[in-house]
């Protein structure tokens, strides 16, 4: 019994090794992906998916950004050897004494940044403010090194010939009766969609701060719900502020930051007491919460995410180019700048 099973193993290995690999690869040809079965898939059959569009997009920049990456490193070895002053030292040597000899991380800056993140100050320590440290300091000889190479450069630039990954376009969905901030003659519109239990959405507040401060006139900004399943405050949170919102269009963005920064107290007795400062008809906004008056809203919301491609928050769209999590400013004025270009 036992040879017959070991020879069953033995042909049913040889089998294997003889079947051809599922893919063949062929010329490339317009744009055409695959041929299976006769059935041909081209770049259309795939594009209409919100969510494939979004990470192929991700993956050319993360290859798009590694190669820039690239570019900088050979720039900065090619000046480092060019220079008299680092004769006997190594690149990091000649770094850490000619270009990063001026960084240093003050306390204050420390603190400002755990306070500008809202990070809980049960996780703040000197093991977390070491992290934030190092952090800063990795930013500031980033920049270093960016000024150092245009130093160097003279007033010339690095001429890019990959084309840049451009991202994703929808088609915004309705947008009336959404919270909005800013002029409606605005010609950038952001719409957030953001979820009141999730921290990273906390962590984008103080970023759309910014830009709303940098760009009075020339962006609006727009919020619509989107709780995620397993933040079960989230949907009723989203119900509070739209009940606010109602009453009060003018202090919804109050409202929105306080219970970000309230992300642990979002029980209903909560956001009825936040209500209280805010000159509502109180009587009405806690009817309003109780009776889930804007409860379908907030599930169109989240269709309207889902259609367009958001599965995570927050989900940013800036004139309808999606920006999945809370990019730094530098990163969403960039794209705020081409679309005013």
């Amino acid at each position: 019994m036992k040879i017959f099973l070991l020879l069953g193993l033995l042909t049913f290995s040889c089998n294997q090794t003889q079947s051809k690999p599922l893919f063949k690869f062929s010329k490339g040809s317009g744009d055409k992906i695959a041929n299976a079965d006769g059935k041909v898939f081209t770049e259309a059959d795939f594009s209409g998916d919100a969510r494939y569009r979004i990470e192929v997009f991700n993956k050319e920049k993360e290859i798009f950004d590694f190669k820039l990456a690239q570019v900088k490193r050979k720039m900065v070895d090619h000046f480092v050897k060019k220079d008299p002053a680092s004769k006997g030292m190594n690149q990091n040597q000649f770094l850490e004494k000619n270009v990063f000899n001026k960084i240093k991380v003050s306390k204050q800056q420390i603190e400002d940044f755990i306070k500008e993140n809202k990070i809980p100050a049960v996780h703040v320590n000197d093991q977390l403010r070491k992290k934030v440290e190092q952090h800063i300091a990795g930013q500031d000889k980033a920049k270093a090194i960016d000024s150092w190479i245009q130093s160097k450069l003279g007033g010339k630039q690095i001429e890019i010939f990959m084309k840049k990954p451009e991202r994703p376009k929808f088609s915004l969905p309705s947008l009336v009766g959404a919270p909005t901030y800013g002029k409606s003659s605005a010609k950038v519109t952001i719409v957030e969609f953001s979820d009141f239990q999730c921290p990273a959405c906390a962590g984008a507040v103080p970023i759309i701060k910014k830009i709303k401060k940098a760009y009075p006139n020339d962006v609006k900004v727009v919020y619509k719900n989107y709780p995620l399943s397993f933040h079960k405050k989230a949907k009723t949170a989203g119900i509070a502020a739209m009940c606010l919102n109602e009453q009060k269009k003018d202090k919804f963005w109050d409202f929105h930051a306080h219970l970000f920064e309230n992300q642990k107290k979002l029980e209903i007795a909560d956001l009825k007491s936040y209500g209280k400062k805010y000159g509502l008809d109180q009587a009405k906004y806690e009817k309003c919460i109780d009776d889930k008056k804007f409860g379908k809203y907030v599930e169109q919301d989240i269709a309207d995410g889902k259609n367009i491609g958001v599965y995570s928050t927050p989900t940013f769209f800036v004139n309808g180019r999606i920006v999945t999590g809370a990019l730094p400013f530098e990163q969403f004025k960039e794209i705020i700048d081409s679309e005013l270009l």
